[in-house]
C-alpha cells in the first residue's frame, strides 16, 4: 500500500517526467518517432513491474524515460503527419 506522501512524490515525478517529454519535443530534441520492434519494448518496459506494482521511486522513474522515450512526439516541429490531433498538454 501506497501511502499519501509517496503517492505525491510519485505523481510529482509523472508530472514532471511529462513536462520534460513536451518541453524537448517542442524543441526538437528528439526524433518525432523512435520505437524499437515490440518484443524489444516489453522487455525494455519490464512489465512484470506494472503486474506486481513496483512502479515507485525511482523504478516509476526509470521506467516513465523508458515508456516515453519509445512515444510519439506529436508536439514535434516536424511531426507533420497527425493521424489524430495533438492533445493539449494538460490532457
Amino acid at each position: 500500500m501506497t501511502d499519501a506522501a509517496t503517492f505525491e512524490r510519485d505523481a510529482a515525478a509523472a508530472v514532471a517526467a511529462l513536462a520534460r517529454f513536451l518541453a524537448r519535443s517542442e524543441r526538437g530534441e528528439a526524433p518525432v518517432l523512435r520505437q524499437p520492434p515490440l518484443a524489444q519494448l516489453v522487455r525494455n518496459l519490464e512489465n512484470r513491474l506494472i503486474a506486481e506494482g513496483w512502479l515507485s521511486g525511482a523504478r516509476l522513474d526509470a521506467f516513465l524515460e523508458r515508456y516515453l522515450s519509445s512515444a510519439t512526439r506529436l508536439h514535434h516541429p516536424a511531426c507533420y503527419a497527425h493521424q489524430v490531433a495533438a492533445p493539449g498538454p494538460i490532457s
